[in-house]
């Protein structure tokens, strides 16, 4: 699969478990790129450029370039560190957007309608915050300073697990 249109789809799978749940299913950083919206610790695994942190050894035993713009899954994995609720929404956000090419996928992106939280970086890169993305799916200040706060508990707590 080429892999922009595999950050697209992850990213819009990001995006509506968070308007749905109020928390992300990857716990990634998100970015507004030129082509769009982004997971970027994701996207530096699959291009190589992490300059911060290595890829997991389970990233690439799993993942594995195909040529220059693709990727694709050495082994299936199994996916017991996702919820149903979370492997229904890939499946449903999958069937909905699978067919589409990774240029529809930018475009997709790009329209405000679709994605009101990307901004176009004008060549650079702008972060996304997850509050942007929980205050344009209409949960109110008091929800959203909840769910901030859970989710740093939840990242703490995943990063001293080294999950």
């Amino acid at each position: 699969m080429n892999y922009t249109k595999l950050i697209k789809l992850m990213y819009i799978i990001e995006r509506e478990a968070i308007s749905r749940w109020g928390l992300p299913v990857i716990y990634d950083d998100y970015y507004s790129l030129n082509c769009g919206p982004i997971l970027s610790n994701t996207l530096d695994n699959i291009t190589g450029n992490s300059y911060y942190r290595q890829p997991s050894a389970d990233w690439e035993r799993y993942i594995i370039p195909d040529g220059r713009f693709n990727v694709r899954l050495e082994t299936e994995r199994k996916v017991g560190k996702l919820n149903r609720a979370e492997v229904k929404l890939i499946d449903e956000i999958y069937e909905r957007f699978g067919g589409m090419t990774w240029e529809d996928l930018i475009d997709w992106t790009h329209d405000q309608k679709n994605v009101p939280e990307w901004e176009n970086p004008k060549g650079s890169r702008l972060p996304i915050e997850i509050k942007t993305i929980l205050m344009q799916s209409g949960f109110q200040e008091d929800e959203i300073n909840e769910i901030l706060e859970e989710i740093e508990v939840s990242q703490s707590a995943r990063e001293l697990l080294a999950v």
